[in-house]
């Protein structure tokens, strides 16, 4: 009964952590809350909360792994990646709130619009490549070839 139940809240945490990276709108839009609407900036901070959730996911599921020389590489660069960004997810997020956010908030006042679906291709484009890197990184890192 008891592993039945850690799989289960590790699949929540799982689910939760790819719903708030890939689609922060339907979070958002799901649990409603007054002091977080559902507009553009708010959808950006939830996409990195997503991002910092499933290096937390993968660090979990890394420490799970058979006791080989890669895997134990591996979940020692994800916990360093994971505590990293801690620190650079608020970085990422003010370059894209000096690039990309604002430029599109301020088309929004002037077209009554905050939703457009090629700049939440793009938002989603950036934070996934941003966790595929730090996995590809830290794989390489494991192996042995420090960049």
């Amino acid at each position: 009964m008891w592993p039945i139940f850690v799989i289960l809240v590790f699949l929540f945490f799982a689910g939760l952590a790819l719903i708030l990276l890939v689609w922060p709108s339907l979070f958002l839009r799901r649990i409603r809350n007054p002091l977080l609407p559902d507009t553009p900036w708010n959808r950006v901070q939830t996409r990195g909360i997503g991002l910092i959730l499933c290096l937390f996911v993968l660090l979990v599921l890394s420490g799970g792994a058979p006791g080989s020389e890669l895997h134990e590489g591996f979940h020692r660069n994800i916990l360093v990646a994971l505590w990293v960004s801690v620190f650079t997810v608020p970085i990422l997020l003010w370059i894209l709130w000096q690039f990309s956010v604002r430029s599109f908030v301020r088309r929004g006042y002037v077209n009554g619009t905050s939703e457009d679906p090629a700049w939440e291709r793009r938002m989603t484009l950036v934070f996934c490549s941003a966790l595929v890197s730090v996995i590809v990184l830290a794989l390489l890192a494991a192996n042995g070839h420090h960049p």
